[in-house]
């Protein structure tokens, strides 16, 4: 079995594969993610958010809306570094980050800063090299337009292409500032008509304010095509826990932050679970664990990239 020219030194059987759960336990990483609201460090949030990400433990963190943290030689990224006790990768948009801690099985090998023009709110992207993997783990911080479903579309189909570009093990992590398929719908009366506008659609489109609508998917519909899994979504069905599920906007009663891993890593996701912003940020934080034995992989749902 290869993965982009690797060898890879294990048979996957026909039970693991049909298995959902985690066949063995492996290298466990820890990944974080939250839009922690911009300007959190001159406004003086921060330090709560710091204590609340700190209790997780997190081995990698993606942030977004870190505003002008590449200033001033990097002054707030250099901050939150010393106060994360973690090393901080900036994107190029300065609106996305990357936090990592290293560690034995764990250590970073790669960092793709994100290109300006192909997602409108930026992306930072680490390749990390995971103890008995042949190929790397991509972790992408990852901010989708909110303005516009047709933005949000354009969006994602370059992070799922990079999700995939190193060998195939992909994960996307962040405020995707879209529904997610099949969550409990919102009350859309109670939101504001310009998330309204973008994120549902009216049942009567001549008359949208009198009668019901609904939460469009395009946006999810669209990862999916590109067989990425929703975690959260796949860890509430499979462990029968549908308060997983629980919406991550503190405004917007939708869960915009999701973790979206390639199908071969399903087995791998672990657990997952929110962080209650506590009112340092307008974002619940969201945190998943991978179990990474091989044999937790779907080896064979991966291939050359193209």
């Amino acid at each position: 079995m290869t993965c982009k020219g690797v060898s890879v030194p294990i048979a996957v059987s026909q039970s693991s594969e049909d298995s959902n759960q985690p066949s063995e336990q492996g290298p466990l990483v820890r990944i974080m993610s939250w839009n922690i609201q911009k300007f959190a460090i001159p406004e003086g949030r921060w330090p709560g958010l710091v204590r609340l990400i700190t209790q997780e433990k997190p081995d990698i963190l993606c942030l977004q809306e870190t505003h002008r943290w590449d200033h001033n030689g990097y002054a707030l990224a250099k901050q939150a570094a010393e106060d994360l006790g973690m090393e901080v990768r900036v994107g190029r948009t300065a609106n996305t980050a990357i936090a990592y801690r290293p560690k034995p099985g764990l250590s970073l090998e790669g960092f793709d800063a994100g290109r300006v023009k192909e997602v409108s709110r930026g992306y930072s992207a680490g390749r990390f090299a995971v103890a008995d993997l042949p190929a790397p783990l991509v972790v992408i911080s990852a901010h989708v337009s909110p303005y516009s479903v047709q933005q949000g579309l354009i969006d994602v189909q370059p992070l799922v292409t990079r999700a995939r570009r190193h060998g195939g093990l992909g994960l996307i992590a962040g405020d995707f500032n879209h529904p997610p398929l099949d969550d409990p719908p919102p009350d859309f009366a109670a939101l504001q008509p310009h998330l309204r506008m973008i994120r549902g659609v009216p049942e009567d489109p001549l008359c949208p304010w009198e009668g019901p609508w609904r939460p469009n998917t395009r946006v999810a519909e669209q990862l999916l095509a590109g067989e990425m899994v929703d975690a959260a979504a796949f860890i509430a069905d499979r462990d029968g826990r549908p308060e997983l599920r629980a919406p991550t906007g503190v405004y917007g009663q939708m869960r915009v932050d999701r973790f979206e891993a390639v199908l071969a890593l399903r087995r791998a996701l672990k657990s997952y679970n929110r962080i209650d912003p506590k009112c340092h940020s307008d974002h619940y934080g969201i945190v998943l664990e991978l179990d990474l034995h091989p044999k937790n992989i779907d080896w064979h749902l991966l291939g050359e990239f193209h």
